[in-house]
């Protein structure tokens, strides 16, 4: 499985960590790559045939994007989605959805040091309060009577290691605490629905004005520091408010055609452009995007995708008149 196709599953962009993990997963155990570590405490269901990460969700914060199960009581791991990050550097959250909301921590500062951890002991018991000591003698408390589990504990260890930034800490204790807790709330108002509203999700930006115009600076900023993946991502989820799918569509143009994938970039562009000239007006909230993207920015993106061929659609775009509509105060 390739990142892309990764990142359809996951719902974000997967980073080189996680990819790494999914490609380990399929060498280990082929026939079935979502239980590849489960004798680690560390299962990848949404990996399966027809499987959603949201089907993972139970009591998961709304900031917390799920990636693993441990297989123990409904506990789960997922990313901190508070801030703008690359995935690999996005801090891992213990889910703890049978107990209060304070059992539910940071436990790692990023899925490498998660895996150095697993690496050391198994996910289930992955906690801020354990002490190294407690650390080291989880797998002989747990399994001193079993020396194949334990064997086959440390040949996926091992395992773990070969990804690249993977190893075991000397103090796991020092690992868990390096990224400062703060307060999870569990969240299970829609947890008897299939659909739940867990996160920034596209479907909850469609009527979120804030979160549709934070997404779009997370793209531009994204877009400018080179990390395309995460400019895809977010121009995908802030297009869908209406107020929102202009400059959301430009920003995915433009990271399209910088990372090489041209196809893409016409595609995006092609949506825009068509919008962009229609001259009908548009109700609040939505914003005609002659009113967002200024007639230059979008004759440099058409220039750049289509070349000599470009003029047709140039003269189009000139001849354009300015759209005056109360949509146009919107943002």
């Amino acid at each position: 499985m390739n990142e892309k196709q990764i990142e359809r599953k996951l719902g974000i962009p997967p980073g080189s960590t996680l990819a790494a993990l999914v490609a380990l997963a399929e060498q280990v155990r082929p026939e079935a790559p979502w239980a590849a570590f489960k004798p680690l405490w560390l299962a990848l269901p949404w990996l399966e045939p027809g499987a959603t990460v949201e089907q993972m969700r139970y009591g998961t914060p709304r900031n917390v994007h799920p990636f693993a199960e441990t297989g123990g009581d409904l506990h789960h791991l997922g990313f901190l989605m508070d801030r703008d990050l690359p995935t690999d550097e996005r801090p891992i959250v213990y889910v703890n959805p049978k107990d209060e909301d304070d059992a539910t921590q940071i436990v790692a500062s990023n899925l490498r040091d998660f895996l150095g951890l697993v690496a050391i002991s198994f996910a289930e018991v992955v906690s801020r309060g354990a002490t190294d000591a407690d650390w080291w003698g989880f797998r002989d408390q747990w399994y001193a009577d079993e020396p194949a589990r334990l064997q086959e504990m440390e040949y996926l260890s091992d395992r773990l290691r070969s990804i690249p930034g993977v190893v075991r800490p000397a103090s796991p204790s020092r690992v868990a605490n390096a990224y400062p807790d703060q307060p999870f709330r569990l969240n299970f108002e829609d947890s008897d629905q299939d659909e739940r509203s867990q996160g920034p999700r596209e479907a909850d930006l469609k009527n979120n004005l804030k979160d549709a115009e934070q997404a779009s600076v997370f793209a531009q900023r994204a877009l400018e520091e080179r990390r395309f993946d995460e400019s895809i991502h977010h121009a995908r989820c802030g297009m869908q408010h209406p107020a929102y799918r202009a400059r959301c569509l430009y920003i995915l143009a433009t990271t399209y055609q910088r990372s090489g994938r041209k196809a893409d970039a016409q595609s995006a562009a092609e949506a825009l452009l068509g919008a962009w000239l229609d001259p009908a007006a548009i109700l609040p909230p939505g914003v005609h995007p002659r009113k967002v993207i200024e007639r230059d920015d979008l004759i440099s993106l058409v220039e750049q995708l289509e070349g000599r061929r470009a003029a047709p659609l140039i003269e189009r775009i000139r001849k354009a008149p300015e759209i005056d509509e109360p949509s146009g105060d919107f943002l």
